[in-house]
């Protein structure tokens, strides 16, 4: 039996925890002011609770974009880099981080070239 699963959480709540710990370490990187700010922007300008974030990383990725414009490129790749240090015996857990770590990172990319 599975860590968590003795613990009584089911993958996606871990998951989402780690996720959302990810994030919120990456946007941490510039600054622990910065971090509050930026995630009340996040959660008023798009009507994204943090909680639902890791949902909808596209909605996402449009409000970090809508609100640093390119600037966003470094929160994100912030994210994804804290999201990809993320590891895990459960590979369910890892399995959900990494595909919305990918779907973030393509987001990054639409915001490099004009994209999005």
């Amino acid at each position: 039996m599975r860590e968590n699963e003795q613990l009584g959480y089911s993958a996606s709540i871990v998951a989402r925890t780690l996720i959302l710990r990810g994030i919120e370490e990456g946007i941490r990187k510039i600054g622990d002011t910065s971090e509050r700010a930026t995630i009340y922007f996040i959660e008023t300008k798009s009507g994204l609770p943090m909680d639902k974030i890791p949902s909808n990383p596209d909605k996402f990725v449009r409000t970090l974009r809508e609100v640093f414009g390119t600037g966003s490129v470094f929160l994100l790749k912030a994210i994804v880099e804290e999201l990809n240090a993320i590891s895990s015996d459960d590979r369910d857990v890892l399995g959900e981080i990494r595909t919305f770590s990918k779907a973030i990172d393509k987001g990054r990319k639409a915001v490099e070239s004009g994209r999005m």
